[in-house]
């Protein structure tokens, strides 16, 4: 019987004890790996990339233009010239044209269109530098979620396998105990079904925590077969306050600074809108070729002609319903974005109370379950002594231990609970970065 029971044991511990991990991974190198990796992160980079082009001024019409133009023509034929007095014939000849041309211009003024053009293009890098950093932020939270459930699922998993170890023990010593009659087999069968159990629980408990860990390395943008073990001691500030949170989520709250640069985008739009009411300027300068060549030419058998040549023009656009609309449309958008701007204000002052009270909460039930460990351990501890005295029955030493497991893990994913509700206060506060 004992030795039936042994290899029970045995078994259930080779289907469940393969690696976990191996290497270390603690939150920081999970982090540079998602910076590096993470295939979100790469395209926004090449987004901020292209802003950074479009704000420049190559880009926004403040150099001129210069280019070179140049053709070529050809054609082939003959007939007859008539006139009053006598037809001349003409032979079959080619005769050619061709001509070169280098123009510069410049737009000298354009109704401040250009110089409007280049701030919405610089708000739109600033915007894209805020919209980076809000991706790097949500990134973050991102990966504290599921790094610190694959640690707690994890730390569940050793927690699991422990209480699997007290069954085991239990259960041998109920198969000692009936093989020299101080248990009834009622006993024996007992135990085995709460190892049996704690063995399912722990095959569960390990598969839940593989699976999260691949959900990891897809978030990190790292192979899906890596394995790691997590870092288990988070450092928890406890010093955060709310006058504090409040104050400084005003000034660096990363949906504010987003709707900010949103806000200027509309009022440069505005002033842009009414460049078209205005004239355009421009100036312009060249060198000009032409030449050609007619062997039939009845007086000129060919030509060149060559030299520079300068202009100035003045366009005034006196009537376009269009600039109408767009101006009023620019006008409705910029009123848009002022209700917009007082309504994430009051969303980022109500975050920041409810990510704050989130995180007072959680450290108080960080606090009641380090209590409740204490407690479940001293009364595991002296439920066992009692069971091996004969004082309680298997069953309430089975409720004691089932309580200190349970107490064990809820203390874990309260710590990990409060370390993330911790990092939400700091993303509130645009300080996590």
């Amino acid at each position: 019987m004992v030795l039936k029971i042994k290899a029970l044991v045995i078994g259930f511990l080779l289907i469940g004890l393969s690696a976990l991990g191996q290497s270390k991974l603690l939150f920081d190198e999970a982090l540079e790996k998602l910076l590096l990796q993470n295939y979100d992160i790469q395209v926004q980079v090449l987004s901020k990339q292209i802003a950074e082009n479009t704000a420049s001024k190559l880009n926004n019409n403040y150099l001129p233009t210069l280019s070179v133009d140049a053709g070529g023509g050809w054609t082939y034929f003959g007939g007859e010239n008539r006139l009053e007095d006598r037809t001349i014939e003409l032979d079959p000849n080619a005769s050619y044209t061709y001509d070169a041309a280098l123009s510069l211009n410049y737009i000298i003024f354009n109704g401040f269109g250009r110089k409007y053009q280049l701030k919405i293009n610089e708000e739109n890098l600033a915007l894209a530098e805020a919209e980076y950093r809000l991706l790097i932020q949500n990134s973050i939270l991102e990966l504290g979620r599921i790094y610190y459930e694959v640690a707690f699922l994890e730390e569940n998993v050793a927690l699991l396998e422990s209480s699997m170890e007290i069954s085991k023990d239990r259960l041998l010593r109920a198969s000692y105990g009936f093989e020299y009659g101080r248990n009834s087999r009622v006993d024996v069968l007992n135990a085995k079904v709460d190892f049996n159990q704690d063995s399912i629980a722990f095959l569960n408990g390990k598969l839940d925590f593989e699976n999260a860990l691949r959900n990891l390395n897809l978030l990190m943008g790292d192979s899906i077969e890596a394995a790691y073990q997590l870092e288990k001691q988070v450092q928890i500030d406890s010093t955060l306050d709310l006058g504090t949170v409040l104050e400084v989520a005003q000034d660096q709250n990363l949906e504010l600074a987003i709707n900010e640069h949103n806000y200027l985008n509309s009022k440069y739009a505005l002033a842009n809108s009414r460049a078209p009411w205005m004239p355009t300027l421009s100036a312009n300068a060249g060198y000009n070729y032409r030449g050609s060549e007619d062997p039939n030419g009845a007086f000129l058998k060919g030509s060149e002609r060559l030299g520079p040549q300068a202009g100035i023009r003045l366009t005034w656009n006196v009537f376009n319903g269009q600039n109408i609309v767009n101006q009023q449309n620019a006008k409705l958008r910029l009123q848009q974005a002022e209700v917009r701007q007082k309504q994430i204000k009051q969303q980022v002052k109500a975050q920041a109370y409810n990510a704050f009270s989130l995180y007072k909460n959680a450290m108080a039930v960080l606090q009641a379950q380090e209590d409740n460990v204490a407690t479940a351990e001293r009364n595991f501890v002296r439920s066992k002594e009692a069971l091996n005295l004969g004082q309680i029955t298997n069953a309430e030493y089975r409720s004691a231990q089932l309580n200190y497991l349970q107490a064990m893990q809820n203390r874990s994913k309260a710590k990990y609970d409060t370390k993330n509700a911790e990092l939400q206060v700091y993303a509130i506060m645009g300080e996590l970065k």
